[in-house]
């Protein structure tokens, strides 16, 4: 492991735990949080919106994929597929059969409709207000968000966190992709161009 790589894996731990911490404290930020999304020109004018399946301490996502669909926008959750660490986008409705996929993570079956989202949600370990994210390391939604801003340059990636899941600066790589816009309890926020 270079020492890059390990400088990134230490930044991981530490903001996991911290992570853990804010939300034990901050449990039901996500309501206010998710208000200040409902309210944005970006939210409004996105159709097909890919949000996620909260996990572990990550800001619960159940009653925003709910909204989604009451607002008649098209809901649209990540699958992990095996080859070349990409995510596809399955269109969600009411009668979506949820399957345990790749990492005991719940997602649509394999069967749902693949579509592409005009507006990612993404989970975050960290972030900075540079528009760099800390995922979990497996590169995921950089590969994916890559591939997609090369077709549509009017893609938006949304990190939700919690404000305190800030840090100064992201470890990054040539392989991590910016993010947009930062949703956390205290707004939604664009990214310091640097």
């Amino acid at each position: 492991m270079n020492n890059l790589n390990q400088l990134k894996l230490n930044q991981r731990k530490t903001s996991l735990k911290n992570r853990n911490i804010l939300f034990k404290k901050n449990k039901y930020a996500y309501k206010k949080l998710f208000n200040y999304l409902y309210e944005s020109k970006i939210f409004k004018d996105s159709k097909v919106i890919s949000s996620y399946i909260s996990i572990n301490s990550e800001i619960q996502t159940i009653d925003l994929n709910k909204k989604i669909l009451l607002l008649n926008k098209t809901l649209c959750l990540p699958v992990i597929t095996e080859r070349n660490k990409k995510l596809i986008f399955k269109k969600i409705t009411k009668r979506t059969k949820m399957i345990k996929g790749k990492m005991n993570l719940i997602e649509p079956s394999i069967n749902s409709k693949t579509i592409i989202p005009d507006l990612i949600l993404a989970p975050c370990v960290a972030f900075d207000k540079y528009g760099n994210r800390l995922g979990y390391g497996g590169g995921y939604y950089d590969y994916t968000i890559n591939e997609l801003r090369r077709k549509n340059k009017k893609l938006n990636l949304i990190v939700v966190g919690f404000s305190d899941q800030e840090v100064e600066k992201i470890i990054v790589n040539e392989n991590d992709q910016k993010l947009d816009y930062i949703l956390t309890e205290k707004g939604l926020i664009k990214r310091i161009n640097k």
